[in-house]
């Protein structure tokens, strides 16, 4: 008799979390489908915005001084620490996506010590805590991405940026494009590259800014700034909702 009831009881047990896990794969799927659009929509612009604009700015700064660039022979500006931007999930049950990033920032932290730590999601905020991390107070939700938030993320680093208190910006991020493609990236935002030998010369001879160079430059690297967090954003949420399709099938 008590066999008969332990078993009916492991029955609904898994009645139930089949439930759970089916009502879960639907929701994750119906997220993948828009986040999924959304980032055919966003990759594409900001593609094109960094193929075709930055090599011109490159080109012109390549003996000039500016914030906006490395200094010459690659090396940072001094003064300020370093910036790493991670950008996780706010909840768990993805498979492996959070400690995938999370590894990765890890990697970063132990070349750049003295990072200053932004995160996105909870996950992310959850784990810095839980090991004593030092994070900046800033915290930023990972669920539905916008182009505000892109722009709030990325007034508040700049800020920080232009005033001294960073002297460069990291992020780490699941770069997703297609479902048989994505990997952790962690690309250096800021300082940028400088522009080398004839494409310099031809990007001089070709390009005039109005009302200056510096002022065109300024405004640009903001809009660019935003494009590339709201398009690392759009891929983090849409390989989190991946991740999370397939570890509801696998339970």
């Amino acid at each position: 008799m008590n066999q008969e009831k332990a078993l009916r009881e492991r029955i609904n047990s898994v009645e139930q979390t089949r439930k759970i896990t089916n009502a879960m794969y639907a929701i994750a799927n119906t997220k993948l489908r828009w986040a999924t659009r959304e980032l055919s929509y966003t990759r594409p612009y900001f593609d094109a915005l960094r193929d075709q604009m930055m090599p011109v700015f490159q080109a012109r700064y390549t003996k000039r001084e500016s914030r906006w660039f490395l200094e010459p022979g690659g090396g940072l500006p001094s003064g300020g620490d370093p910036g790493l931007l991670i950008i996780t999930a706010d909840r768990g049950l993805a498979g492996a996506y959070n400690m995938n990033v999370l590894r990765e920032a890890l990697r970063c932290l132990e070349a750049e010590p003295h990072s200053r730590i932004f995160v996105v999601g909870q996950f992310g905020r959850g784990y810095c805590l839980n090991r004593g991390l030092p994070m900046e107070p800033l915290f930023f939700p990972a669920e539905k991405p916008s182009v505000e938030r892109a722009r709030d993320i990325c007034t508040q680093l700049l800020d920080r940026f232009e005033n001294g208190k960073l002297n460069s910006l990291r992020m780490v991020y699941t770069d997703m494009r297609s479902r048989r493609d994505v990997k952790v990236r962690s690309p250096l935002l800021l300082p940028l590259e400088r522009g080398e030998g004839r494409e310099a010369q031809t990007a001089d001879e070709e390009f005039e800014f109005e009302p200056s160079f510096d002022a065109v430059l300024d405004d640009i690297i903001r809009g660019y700034l935003i494009g590339y967090i709201y398009s690392a954003l759009i891929s983090s949420w849409c390989a989190e909702q991946d991740a999370r399709v397939e570890a509801m099938e696998t339970a």
